[in-house]
């Protein structure tokens, strides 16, 4: 695992809590994004400074709108965690962000994951 995996899982991890981070897949961006506007599916912010977006599914075998959220995640680590709620995944677009899977809860069963074989690390 890299160090930097480590990192957004650890980040994450502490964002989310341990029960709904084990009941959830995450999956990072392979690149942070610069400061600036940012698109999430139907969702629009604005970085207010360079960040690593975690798509987190929070029910991964339920299907269509669900809960599930960003976290963006920032390269300073002073800066706090922001978690942005959404309720559709990112990968049901053809233009939408390409992410890669980060971790699976320790009870998800492979079949709910998008492209499992694309790890981030």
């Amino acid at each position: 695992m890299s160090g930097q995996g480590d990192a957004l899982r650890r980040l994450a991890l502490a964002a989310l809590g341990e029960a709904a981070y084990e009941q959830a897949v995450g999956y990072a961006e392979p690149a942070p994004r610069p400061a600036g506007p940012a698109t999430l599916g139907p969702t629009s912010i604005s970085l207010s400074a360079p960040a690593h977006l975690v798509f987190v599914d929070l029910a991964p075998p339920a299907n269509w709108a669900h809960p599930a959220c960003w976290l963006l995640i920032p390269l300073n680590d002073a800066s706090p965690v922001v978690r942005v709620d959404v309720r559709m995944p990112p990968f049901l677009k053809a233009d939408g962000p390409s992410v890669r899977l980060l971790w699976r809860g320790r009870d998800i069963p492979e079949w709910p994951v998008h492209d499992p074989d694309q790890r981030f690390d």
